[in-house]
């Protein structure tokens, strides 16, 4: 299983408070040092990060091979005086020309930490990112709820599902999912995927009215049914992680209600300082420098 080519990657934009976060994913990455390295890794950012990111990881030595790439984001309305368009950005990764070379990806919230009792590489090669897991042209989620009215919540809908649309779901076992964490097999059909929900992203007269990304890759996904909930499940990952949560050996997402990135990244440091500060270790000077600037 090995033998073939995984990418993980995160996206990034619009605001460098974000680089906080994001140091606390890359950093816990760090503490699962494999010889050779089971993946590469890809940070898909806006124009308004790259120089900070170029910055932040030519500062750093990674035990993987890391990528940046800069999504084109001027020529569509749907990013202007949008705060939630960096949750766009994942869906460009077929915008950067290398993503061919790898048979299968996994993207990854930067608001994920990677515990180090958590084994990483194990939760990649044999599960998230096994091929012989994976159908090609479907996408790999986690399932947030079980409750059918989830799909009508702002977080999973677009307000145009039927009642008969609703039925269909329960009656097929089809689930609201998070979209912090999937994974898929890289081929042509995933890349028309990705058009057709950034088109229905660029064709909204408002995007800012639903929720992030999410709510447009629910829809579509879970229309087509393109979506699968059986190969990243709640054994792998906790959700809605705060700092008084008590430590569970998964991964870590502090999703929830939105942020300015400095108060996610307060409740990430908050939370490693007292369940796992090896990853504070690897943070280091480098984020005391983000903290002051």
């Amino acid at each position: 299983m090995d033998s073939s080519k995984i990418l993980l990657y995160t996206c990034l934009g619009e605001n460098p408070s974000y680089l906080q976060v994001f140091s606390f994913l890359m950093r816990s990455l760090m503490c699962h040092h494999h010889s050779p390295p089971c993946f590469d890794f890809l940070i898909i950012v806006d124009e308004n990060l790259y120089a900070h990111v170029q910055k932040w990881i030519s500062d750093v030595h990674f035990p993987f091979s890391i990528f940046l790439h800069q999504a084109d984001t001027q020529s569509h309305a749907a990013y202007q005086d949008n705060n939630m368009a960096p949750s766009y950005l994942k869906l460009h990764l077929f915008d950067w020309p290398r993503v061919f070379s790898y048979d299968t990806a996994l993207f990854i919230d930067a608001d994920i930490i990677v515990p180090p009792h958590f084994d990483m590489r194990d939760f990649i090669v044999s599960q998230a990112c096994n091929p012989e897991k994976l159908e090609d042209g479907c996408l790999y989620a986690m399932r947030e709820f079980e409750d059918m009215c989830m799909h009508r919540m702002h977080y999973f809908d677009l307000h145009d599902y039927t009642d008969e649309e609703i039925a269909a779901f329960e009656e097929e076992g089809i689930y609201a999912f998070n979209t912090g964490l999937f994974s898929f097999k890289v081929n042509a059909e995933i890349k028309r995927i990705f058009s057709d929900i950034l088109e229905m992203i660029h064709t909204t007269p408002d995007p800012r009215l639903f929720f992030y990304e999410q709510s447009f890759m629910n829809v579509y996904l879970n229309r087509t049914r393109r979506a699968r909930y059986d190969v990243i499940t709640h054994d792998h990952c906790e959700l809605f992680v705060r700092p008084e949560s008590a430590f569970v050996p998964k991964l870590l997402h502090f999703c929830g209600e939105a942020s300015n990135g400095k108060s996610k990244g307060d409740f990430m440091h908050a939370f490693c300082s007292r369940n796992c500060p090896e990853i504070l270790q690897h943070v280091g000077d480098q984020n005391k420098e983000e903290n002051a600037s």
